[in-house]
């Protein structure tokens, strides 16, 4: 399958470099590392490794590109 693939609120795509601010605060938090298991990087440089390695079209990723429309409070 070509990337990215575009939808109006996601895009799956190959990481890159701005996605490292990001990932870092996802991968090294605590509470989300315990469910990542053997998977991912745990600190900064290992975020940074990980990003540098697979930038290069070996892992995508899905990543929201919209906020989710508001439920109506009509009624």
């Amino acid at each position: 399958m070509p990337l990215p693939v575009l939808t109006n609120r996601l895009t799956l795509r190959w990481p890159v470099e701005s996605d490292y601010p990001a990932l870092c605060t996802l991968w090294t938090d605590p509470r989300v590392a315990r469910f990542m298991d053997d998977y991912g990087p745990r600190d900064r440089e290992g975020v940074r490794d990980w990003v540098n390695t697979h930038a290069n079209g070996t892992h995508a990723q899905l990543i929201i590109t919209a906020e989710p429309p508001q439920k109506s409070s009509a009624g």
